[in-house]
């Protein structure tokens, strides 16, 4: 395999790490977000951008790798 070759795959690779650990961050946030959410009950329009904001939640951690 070409250096060149190698240095692509392992910039790919960065890549995919990087993509990974961002959305990781955004659904921890998503997570206390969610808690804060729940903790203030239900109020109106509230319930309805939780019930969204948890399903946005469970869509992303099933696009992530263990």
């Amino acid at each position: 395999m070409a250096t060149f070759e190698i240095a692509e795959e392992e910039a790919l690779l960065k890549f995919l790490r990087d993509r990974c650990d961002y959305l990781r961050r955004k659904n921890a946030r998503r997570r206390v977000l969610i808690r804060e959410m729940e903790a203030l009950g239900e109020r109106g329009v509230a319930v309805d951008s939780l019930e969204s904001l948890k399903q946005t939640h469970a869509r992303e951690t099933v696009k992530l790798p263990l």
